[in-house]
């Protein structure tokens, strides 16, 4: 028994000594909008009629100055790809090369300064395209057809002659020589530390950065480092998080998950599967989950895990007994009564001039005037079509609106709204055009049915 004890005092004296487990160096590449790059040359060409790449970054700050952030070349100097932020906007999109062509294709409308996202794009030569952001994914039938040898890939600018800089982080970067299907995406934005191995040719992440030798290291197993020149690696901290319903402990899937960083009295958004946050400091997140109750919590950064519980929200709706809804797949669209104006604007930022819509809709009407007559037509492809959809978005969504209004509950509105707007994904793009009179037509005859049956049903009950 005496020896049992001193041993344990010997234990006792020793531990505080020994060496806590240290947190796993992770780097983000800051790029100054000037010269900053990274240059990955490959070790072998790879032909391509089809592609996937993906990237997780954040703007910082404004460029007046188109910025062309990352982009593939083939082996004759010709570019494949292209994601580019637009001079003066906080957008997103993608410029991609096929034999008739370079068309133009938007990911997203407005990013905001700060916020760290995911953006994804696809192309398979005489089939599809598929792209999107933050997991939110979607697909366009496409008739072009293209073929390269890939054999370098620009990180952070867009040629030697032509840099167009990023001012900005750079996180993570995939490329693929095959199209990725909407799952297997979806699958990365769950879980960026585990993505699909097949076709991979090019994996760089935060925990690949080698600061002493310049060297972004290739994680796919091909060699396909890259030369870091004057980007600087910048220590940050990613810790696992995972965020539980209170009452039967099972996870959250991150699909349905949000979270900010609050700091200098402004938000900022980050992946929940990938929360890349400030290097060793204490930091206030914000955790909220569809049907459920957000949580604020204060933690250090240095930690390995961190574990939300959310208990669920505790508003019930309940739908008019006469509105027949049954035909409506609830689980399938994700509908809930936690649907923010930012989420509803955010439907309409999937179409060419979608934009437009955030001034008017927020009631701001200065903004939406300064935003029409500053309105860059150049930005947004197919210039044809982006007044008309405009016009039908406003007259639709108002008689939503009223319908809201009226029946005291956004379940309806937003099943009916889920269901237009999955219509015009799928066939109101730039390839359909033909299509997008009687689409808006069908829009417009929608919003008149919905304003009828309103003043209809206000009538009877006089």
């Amino acid at each position: 028994m005496r020896r049992l004890l001193v041993l344990l005092l010997i234990f006792a004296l020793l531990a505080p000594a020994l060496p806590a487990k240290a947190q796993e160096s992770y780097y983000a590449l800051s790029f100054d909008g000037e010269d900053d790059k990274v240059t990955v040359v490959l070790s072998n060409t790879v032909a391509l009629s089809e592609y996937t790449v993906v990237a997780i970054a954040k703007y910082r700050g404004v460029d007046d100055d188109w910025k062309r952030w990352i982009s593939l070349w083939d082996d004759a100097g010709n570019m494949i790809m292209r994601f580019e932020r637009p001079k003066d906007t906080n957008l997103l999109r993608t410029h991609y090369v096929t034999d008739s062509g370079v068309p133009i294709k938007v990911l997203a409308s407005d990013l905001g300064i700060g916020n760290v996202f995911i953006a994804a794009f696809a192309f398979k030569s005489g089939q599809f395209i598929r792209y999107g952001v933050n997991g939110d994914f979607y697909e366009d039938v496409i008739s072009d057809t293209y073929q390269a040898n890939l054999k370098e890939v620009h990180v952070g600018y867009y040629s030697e002659n032509t840099l167009k800089v990023l001012t900005g982080n750079i996180y993570y970067v995939l490329v693929y020589s095959r199209a990725l299907n909407i799952s297997e995406l979806e699958s990365i934005y769950n879980d960026p530390t585990n993505p699909p191995i097949d076709g991979l040719v090019l994996w760089l992440a935060p925990d690949s950065v080698d600061t002493a030798n310049d060297i972004w290291q290739d994680k796919s197993g091909n060699g396909n480092d890259g030369t870091i020149y004057g980007a600087t690696p910048e220590r940050v901290s990613i810790p696992r998080l995972y965020v539980y319903d209170a009452n039967t402990s099972e996870q959250i899937p991150y699909m349905n998950v949000s979270l900010t960083l609050i700091a200098n009295n402004t938000t900022t958004s980050l992946i929940p599967s990938l929360p890349i946050l400030p290097w060793n400091e204490t930091v206030t997140l914000n955790i909220s989950a569809v049907n459920y109750e957000s949580r604020t919590i204060s933690t250090w950064t240095g930690v390995d895990l961190i574990s939300v519980y959310l208990a669920q929200d505790t508003v019930q709706l309940s739908v008019p007994s006469e509105f027949n809804y049954t035909f409506v797949d609830l689980a399938t669209l994700n509908v809930s009564a936690n649907v923010s104006l930012e989420k509803m604007l955010s439907l309409f930022h999937h179409w060419p001039g979608g934009s437009l819509l955030d001034g008017l809709f927020r009631l701001n009407v200065s903004q939406f005037i300064k935003d029409v007559f500053t309105f860059d037509i150049s930005v947004e492809s197919h210039s044809f079509s982006w007044v008309g959809m405009l016009i039908t978005g406003i007259i639709w969504f108002g008689a939503e609106l009223f319908a809201w209004f009226y029946f005291k509950n956004p379940l309806p509105v937003i099943a009916l709204g889920r269901i237009l707007y999955e219509g015009m994904s799928k066939f109101a793009t730039p390839a359909f055009e033909i299509l997008q009179i009687p689409i808006a037509g069908f829009l417009l005859y929608m919003g008149y049915l919905t304003i009828k049956m309103m003043f209809e049903k206000w009538s009877g009950e006089r």
